[in-house]
Protein backbone atom coordinates (compact mmCIF):
# COMPACT_ATOMS: atom_id res chain seq x y z
CA UNK A 1 0.00 0.00 0.00
CA UNK A 2 2.85 2.39 -0.73
CA UNK A 3 0.64 4.58 -2.89
CA UNK A 4 -2.12 4.73 -0.27
CA UNK A 5 -1.10 6.13 3.12
CA UNK A 6 -3.27 5.92 6.23
CA UNK A 7 -2.78 8.13 9.27
CA UNK A 8 -4.83 8.44 12.47
CA UNK A 9 -4.87 11.59 14.60
CA UNK A 10 -7.44 12.70 17.15
CA UNK A 11 -10.47 10.85 15.79
CA UNK A 12 -9.67 11.68 12.16
CA UNK A 13 -8.34 8.98 9.86
CA UNK A 14 -6.69 10.43 6.75
CA UNK A 15 -6.26 8.31 3.64
CA UNK A 16 -3.86 9.89 1.17
CA UNK A 17 -3.42 8.96 -2.49
CA UNK A 18 0.30 9.21 -3.15
CA UNK A 19 0.95 8.46 -6.80
CA UNK A 20 1.78 12.00 -7.89
CA UNK A 21 3.87 10.97 -10.89
CA UNK A 22 0.72 9.38 -12.42
CA UNK A 23 -1.68 12.14 -11.30
CA UNK A 24 -2.97 9.75 -8.63
CA UNK A 25 -4.38 7.42 -11.28
CA UNK A 26 -5.82 4.29 -9.69
CA UNK A 27 -3.91 1.09 -10.35
CA UNK A 28 -4.77 -2.36 -8.98
CA UNK A 29 -2.66 -1.84 -5.85
CA UNK A 30 -4.37 1.45 -5.02
CA UNK A 31 -7.82 -0.03 -5.55
CA UNK A 32 -7.00 -2.97 -3.30
CA UNK A 33 -5.47 -0.68 -0.66
CA UNK A 34 -8.46 1.67 -0.64
CA UNK A 35 -10.92 -1.22 -0.51
CA UNK A 36 -9.07 -2.81 2.40
CA UNK A 37 -8.92 0.51 4.25
CA UNK A 38 -12.71 0.86 4.16
CA UNK A 39 -13.49 -2.78 4.88
CA UNK A 40 -11.56 -2.86 8.15
CA UNK A 41 -13.30 -2.16 11.42
CA UNK A 42 -12.78 1.51 12.30
CA UNK A 43 -10.63 2.28 15.32
CA UNK A 44 -12.71 3.10 18.41
CA UNK A 45 -11.53 6.71 18.48
CA UNK A 46 -12.28 7.38 14.79
CA UNK A 47 -15.16 9.75 14.04
CA UNK A 48 -14.50 10.68 10.40
CA UNK A 49 -12.33 9.56 7.50
CA UNK A 50 -10.79 12.07 5.11
CA UNK A 51 -9.66 11.16 1.60
CA UNK A 52 -7.04 13.48 0.13
CA UNK A 53 -4.28 13.35 -2.43
CA UNK A 54 -0.74 14.57 -2.81
CA UNK A 55 0.10 16.86 -5.69
CA UNK A 56 -2.07 19.11 -7.80
CA UNK A 57 -4.56 16.45 -8.99
CA UNK A 58 -6.98 14.65 -6.68
CA UNK A 59 -7.41 11.60 -8.93
CA UNK A 60 -7.28 11.14 -12.68
CA UNK A 61 -9.38 7.96 -12.60
CA UNK A 62 -8.27 4.47 -13.55
CA UNK A 63 -4.75 4.13 -14.90
CA UNK A 64 -5.53 3.27 -18.51
CA UNK A 65 -1.97 2.11 -19.21
CA UNK A 66 -2.32 -0.54 -16.54
CA UNK A 67 -5.76 -1.50 -17.83
CA UNK A 68 -4.48 -1.74 -21.40
CA UNK A 69 -1.58 -3.92 -20.23
CA UNK A 70 -4.12 -6.38 -18.85
CA UNK A 71 -2.82 -6.24 -15.29
CA UNK A 72 -6.16 -5.20 -13.78
CA UNK A 73 -7.56 -8.68 -14.29
CA UNK A 74 -10.75 -8.98 -12.27
CA UNK A 75 -10.02 -5.84 -10.24
CA UNK A 76 -12.80 -3.29 -10.49
CA UNK A 77 -13.50 0.12 -8.98
CA UNK A 78 -16.93 -1.07 -7.79
CA UNK A 79 -15.79 -2.98 -4.65
CA UNK A 80 -13.85 0.08 -3.50
CA UNK A 81 -16.84 2.37 -4.03
CA UNK A 82 -19.13 -0.06 -2.23
CA UNK A 83 -16.71 -0.25 0.72
CA UNK A 84 -16.71 3.57 0.97
CA UNK A 85 -20.49 3.83 0.63
CA UNK A 86 -21.11 1.28 3.38
CA UNK A 87 -18.41 2.53 5.76
CA UNK A 88 -20.00 3.25 9.17
CA UNK A 89 -18.48 6.72 9.69
CA UNK A 90 -18.67 9.87 7.55
CA UNK A 91 -16.19 10.04 4.68
CA UNK A 92 -15.09 13.48 3.49
CA UNK A 93 -12.97 14.22 0.42
CA UNK A 94 -10.57 17.13 0.21
CA UNK A 95 -10.46 17.83 -3.51
CA UNK A 96 -7.63 19.92 -4.88
CA UNK A 97 -7.27 20.20 -8.60
CA UNK A 98 -8.86 17.74 -10.99
CA UNK A 99 -11.03 14.73 -10.19
CA UNK A 100 -11.56 12.90 -13.47
CA UNK A 101 -13.55 9.80 -14.50
CA UNK A 102 -13.49 7.28 -11.61
CA UNK A 103 -11.85 9.91 -9.42
CA UNK A 104 -15.12 11.86 -9.44
CA UNK A 105 -16.85 8.96 -7.68
CA UNK A 106 -14.91 9.36 -4.46
CA UNK A 107 -13.02 12.67 -4.60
Amino acid sequence: MGTVRIENAGGVRTITLARVEKRNALDAGMLEGLTAAFRQTPPVEERVTVIRAEGSVCCSGLDLRVRDAGTFGAVSIEPMLHAIETYPWPVVAIVQGDAIAGGVDFC
